[in-house]
């Protein structure tokens, strides 16, 4: 079972089954770079990729990126990504070279 290289494997077929919807679009502030927008969520401000695109077009979402397009004339679009290829994996149970403390609570 190799998915890093050519052979297909049960994950690799799975994979390639998921679409990620996320709203694109320039850079407001001039750069010209193309990136993730982001909105505001009841979690905060976070970028703009779900696997669903229901989630996507809710109105609060694209009320606030309707705003962006508006303040600062740039167009933004939902596009659809699909898997081609795995460029990189991480599995439970590897080893780390970070170790992480468990907080306890001194501070």
């Amino acid at each position: 079972m190799v998915c890093g290289g050519f052979a297909p494997c049960k994950e690799h077929k799975a994979l390639q089954e998921v679409e990620l919807f996320a709203w694109i679009g320039e850079d407001e502030l001039g750069s010209g770079e193309i990136g993730i927008k982001q909105a505001l969520c009841p979690a905060g401000c976070i970028p703009m990729v779900s696997v669903s695109k229901d989630k996507m077009q809710q109105g609060y979402i694209k009320e606030q990126l309707q705003s962006m397009a508006n303040q600062f004339g740039k167009t933004v679009h939902l596009v659809r990504f699909r898997v081609a290829f795995g460029e990189d994996k991480i599995e439970p149970g590897t080893p780390t070279s970070v170790h992480v403390e468990p907080d306890d609570g001194s501070d």
